[in-house]
């Protein structure tokens, strides 16, 4: 019973001295244009700001604004922290817009989201 006791607490101590990062995933910090945002003009670039680096060889990012799917997945680039991921925008969305959008964190682990947004031309 002491030795299980002793096996328990040397795989504890051992576990809490893995680095936190391996246990994280990223997740959308912030993004331009907010989420649920009403715009005048569609936005230039589109902004994700996100918890950890993400790789950008494996972001996707796909654009539908009134149902239609803007032609293929956005060109994605990243900042030298790979924590934002920036992309041009195309210059014809109008109305309630989807930007769905895929990311592989460091670690390896996938994470999707949303990001709707509303561009009225007035």
């Amino acid at each position: 019973r002491a030795m299980r006791a002793g096996v328990v607490r040397g795989l504890g101590a051992a576990l809490g001295l893995m680095p936190s990062v391996v246990l994280a995933h990223a997740y959308l910090v912030t993004s331009d244009p907010p989420h649920q945002a009403a715009l005048d003009v569609p936005p230039a670039t589109i902004r994700l700001q996100f918890s950890e680096p993400v790789e950008a060889a494996f972001a996707k990012l796909v654009l539908q604004c009134d149902g239609k799917p803007m032609p293929g997945s956005l060109k994605v680039a990243a900042s030298p922290d790979r924590r934002t991921l920036t992309a041009k925008s195309p210059s014809a969305v109008t109305g309630r817009c989807v930007l769905d959008w895929s990311i592989v964190a460091r670690d390896g682990h996938r994470t999707r989201g949303e990001l709707v947004f509303q561009v009225s031309h007035r």
